[in-house]
């Protein structure tokens, strides 16, 4: 475990894909009378994401099945240092599916196969096992819970690597 400024992260090696940890970040928001909708909208949905998070290339809803059920394309930029390699952007298709109460809400992501999401031929195409959000209302503010499993798929800088290894 590590912790920076009261957000706690861990970390646990996945047998199945040992270069990537299953990742689990912890942290409340203290102060805050924001309800668990206003912060997942912020840090889930296409349209506001990409304000801060510079990883991001962009997101697309390819399908809304329902209000809390959607499907959709992200691209991630290449933000690597580039050496001798080169490092492609990744991309996946994933469906995310939001269940919601008064004081909590779960956002749970994977990936999937769809004809609405063609292979880019410029990217990587990146595999999702699972991403998910707990953000959880208090008296004191907003709890949050992220957890991630994901397989970038190519060649990654080893100082990244060790860096998400914790």
């Amino acid at each position: 475990m590590q912790e920076d400024q009261g957000t706690k992260r861990y970390h646990k090696v996945n047998n199945s894909y040992p270069l990537l940890p299953i990742v689990r970040i912890e942290a409340v928001i203290q102060g805050h009378e924001l309800m668990p909708e206003q912060v997942a909208s912020v840090i889930t949905l296409p349209g506001c994401r990409e304000i801060w998070d510079e990883r991001l290339g962009c997101v697309e809803i390819r399908a809304t099945y329902h209000v809390q059920e959607y499907l959709f394309w992200r691209r991630c930029l290449a933000n690597f240092p580039h050496g001798r390699a080169k490092y492609y952007p990744r991309d996946m298709a994933s469906i995310a599916l939001r269940e919601v109460s008064n004081t909590e809400l779960f956002v749970v992501m994977t990936s999937v196969v769809d004809g609405a999401i063609p292979n880019e031929i410029h990217n990587v195409h990146a595999h999702l096992d699972l991403s998910g959000w707990r953000i959880i209302r208090m008296k004191t503010g907003i709890c949050i819970v992220y957890i991630t499993q994901i397989d970038l798929n190519g060649h990654l800088p080893k100082t990244w690597l060790d860096y998400t290894a914790g």
